[in-house]
């Protein structure tokens, strides 16, 4: 399974590129695919080549850029949902006849969603 650079491993792989260590070599060292290596240096690199806390930046960048934006930050859709909770409502048309009556708050958002026509996705 693949995994993130953690901030050690950019230390690493920066001191092995400083060394001009080629990147098959760094590769085997870090017991990482060599295509991993590559871009990892071509991704994270800057105008002054590769530094690791840069590195580890934009990688970080790039993580909290690709998340969705939470679906309760819309005030008219936390309201709505709250509203419905309270009241003990569900989406689920099982759990309406039932005397505990709350399903998960996921399918209330989407719901929610829908009734106050907002987009779900980013």
């Amino acid at each position: 399974m693949a995994h993130h650079f953690t901030v050690e491993e950019r230390v690493i792989l920066y001191g092995l590129l400083k060394t001009k260590t080629p990147k098959k070599n760094i590769a085997e060292i870090m017991q990482r695919d060599r295509s991993t290596i590559y871009r990892e240096t071509k991704r994270n690199s800057g105008l002054r080549g590769y530094r690791p806390q840069q590195a580890q930046r934009k990688a970080e960048q790039r993580r909290l850029k690709s998340r969705r934006p939470c679906k309760m930050a819309d005030q008219r859709v936390y309201a709505y949902v709250t509203n419905k909770l309270t009241k003990r409502w569900s989406p689920d048309p099982d759990c309406r006849t039932r005397a505990t009556g709350i399903s998960t708050a996921g399918g209330l958002l989407d719901i929610a969603a829908d009734y106050l026509q907002l987009d779900p996705s980013p």
